[in-house]
């Protein structure tokens, strides 16, 4: 039996479908997950499968889309269902298969199998619209983080909240605005009382916005904790006419030295392999170090990183 007669063939309500004329018999002999009572998704995964990071935040995607068909008017996403929602980097050791939805006070938390309901008061901001979804706004978001998060995973979070849009996921090649800034990160921390507000206050005052990638966070706070100077995040090189050559992950524009995560893109793309290799050579040529840094080079406190900086710096004329 196909699903053709069905109302959506991504996710739809019970009622719906009755309303559409398709028989009770047919919405119980058809094997359509029910992620939430009363919804049927085609596209929602099952809960508790070990799903890769970076499939998670699509996963989750599709069950805020299908919880959303029962959303009261006055719910909202929030917590983690907020933060995968807005493609905030989250370890892998959260769960991705509950959905947390918001109220405020008077309406009532929902109680619902599959759902963490909150009932919030003094959100510093109104929520926001992401694909179609009411959610949470960030920086309210990135707050009710605190009690999940280590500090540097917050810093990872707030990095991703206040750079610009453009450098991966949805927003590729596109030049947005940051989803919320450092200042409404510190209101939305002052402006209410928070679980983990002492990781929080932690993690404020060492959110950059600039980086584009948790490794780049990661890279930066290991050199700055080592007592290297603060790098510069995603420099724009030029050369003397005004070209843009490159943008540089972290940045000592003093002393000419580049330094930057790699990924794993140029090991399976060897078009992206060849374009970096000639990138590298124009930052070379004039007169820039420049130094990529793998996975294995942030291990045990990025101890190699750090010192690589650190001779390319000292060479350059740094002194500690």
């Amino acid at each position: 039996m196909t699903p053709t007669d069905l109302p959506d063939h991504h996710a739809f309500s019970v009622r719906s479908a009755l309303e559409q004329g398709v028989s009770p018999e047919r919405l119980r002999t058809t094997r359509v997950p029910a992620p939430f009572p009363g919804v049927r998704s085609f596209a929602a995964p099952r809960r508790g499968a070990d799903l890769p990071p970076e499939q998670r935040h699509l996963a989750h995607l599709e069950l805020c889309r299908a919880y959303a068909l029962r959303m009261a008017p006055a719910q909202f996403f929030s917590h983690l269902s907020a933060a995968h929602l807005l493609e905030a980097p989250l370890p892998a050791r959260l769960r991705w298969d509950e959905v947390h939805v918001g109220v405020r006070p008077p309406d009532r938390a929902p109680r619902v199998a599959g759902v963490v309901g909150h009932r919030l008061a003094g959100l510093s901001g109104d929520p926001i619209l992401v694909e179609r979804l009411a959610v949470v706004s960030p920086a309210d978001m990135w707050c009710q983080l605190g009690p999940s998060l280590d500090i540097d995973e917050l810093i990872a979070v707030g990095d991703h909240l206040v750079r610009e849009r453009g450098a991966s996921g949805r927003w590729l090649n596109q030049r947005l605005p940051a989803l919320c800034s450092l200042d409404d990160l510190g209101a939305a921390l002052s402006g209410s009382r928070h679980l983990g507000a002492g990781a929080l206050r932690a993690a404020l005052p060492q959110i950059r916005a600039g980086s584009e990638s948790p490794k780049e966070t990661e890279l930066r706070l290991a050199f700055v904790r080592a007592g290297l100077p603060e790098p510069v995040l995603n420099h724009e090189l030029r050369d003397r006419w005004g070209r843009f050559i490159a943008r540089l992950d972290l940045a000592y524009p003093a002393y000419r030295a580049a330094f930057e995560y790699d990924g794993r893109q140029h090991a399976t793309d060897p078009g992206q392999f060849a374009k970096d290799v000639d990138r590298i050579h124009a930052v070379t040529r004039l007169g820039w170090s420049h130094d990529r840094f793998l996975a294995h080079h942030l291990q045990a406190g990025a101890a190699v990183a750090i010192d690589r900086a650190r001779e390319r710096l000292i060479a350059a004329g740094w002194r500690p």
